[in-house]
């Protein structure tokens, strides 16, 4: 198993090379949300928080964006520890929520955004 900091510093490496770059994983890893980070921002990190972590840190000259990506957060437990890792960063910078739901969709929860990924995808 490769882990996504690890892949992520291998897409890195590669990003201005010549030849054809292929993302595999398993279904909803957040392949379409990192292509479209790197698209958008040219760096993509993996946040690290002692014990959690935040699934995109996006960087882009001096502005940084945090990214949670998660199928559906209907659950209660899913929802806390989703959002743990972004209520854990202490910075004014955006923190983004990103969910196929479609409930609770462009809502704020002490600053931080939650969009459908879709909706984000078409922005």
């Amino acid at each position: 198993m490769i882990f996504r900091k690890e892949y992520l510093d291998n897409l890195t490496a590669l990003k201005d090379k010549q030849g054809i770059k292929v993302i595999t994983g398993v279904r909803r890893c957040g392949k379409s949300t990192l292509l479209e980070l790197l698209r958008r921002n040219g760096r993509v990190n993996i946040g690290k928080l002692t014990e959690k972590e935040v699934d995109f840190v996006a960087v882009n000259m001096n502005e940084i964006e945090n990214y949670q990506v998660f199928a559906i957060v209907l659950d209660e437990n899913t929802w806390e520890r989703e959002l743990a890792p972004l209520q854990d960063i202490r910075d004014n910078y955006p923190k983004t929520l990103l969910t196929l739901d479609d409930i609770g969709n462009r809502a704020n929860y002490q600053g931080i955004k939650r969009k459908n990924i879709i909706d984000w995808l078409l922005e």
